[in-house]
């Protein structure tokens, strides 16, 4: 079927939907963003992960579980700590579009609030992805802000 039980991450025991963090895992592309940063002499200060669909539930799950890393990272640790400037915290944000539900709704709770307020998921409000895949089962669900782009906030 294709809600299998959900394998254990390394963010804190929370579990996810088990394609969308195999999906995760297999493309994580966390060296590749610290070369990114490192190449560019401390002229980045923030990541923005973003994904749309099925890419959005993967974006999230990367977040969730990179995060602490990303945000220990200043411009002086992965660039050239003589100058002042490159003491600044690297930020990061995850904007997703149209995310399925991906973790399961009794871990939602577990995930701190530094971590899954960085995350938000916009949507249509006629828009099929939401509505769709795991939404089917009340066991699993999303963190960060979602918002209706045609509304309010959730």
């Amino acid at each position: 079927g294709y809600f299998r039980s959900p394998e254990k991450s390394n963010c804190g025991g929370v579990r996810f939907h088990q394609g969308f963090l195999r999906d995760s895992t297999r493309n994580d592309n966390l060296a590749s963003i610290k070369d990114l940063i490192k190449n560019h002499r401390g002229r980045i200060s923030r990541v923005l992960i973003t994904g749309t669909g099925k890419g959005a539930a993967v974006a999230s799950i990367f977040t969730l579980r990179h995060a602490r890393e990303i945000l220990s990272w200043s411009k002086a640790n992965v660039t050239d700590c003589s100058k002042p400037e490159n003491n600044q915290a690297i930020d990061l944000r995850c904007v997703t579009f149209g995310c399925p539900k991906f973790i399961q709704s009794r871990d939602i709770a577990s995930v701190d609030s530094e971590i899954s307020s960085r995350i938000i998921h916009l949507y249509g409000e006629h828009e099929f992805v939401p509505l769709s895949l795991t939404s089917l089962t009340k066991k699993y669900g999303r963190v960060g802000l979602i918002v209706n782009i045609n509304g309010s906030p959730e």
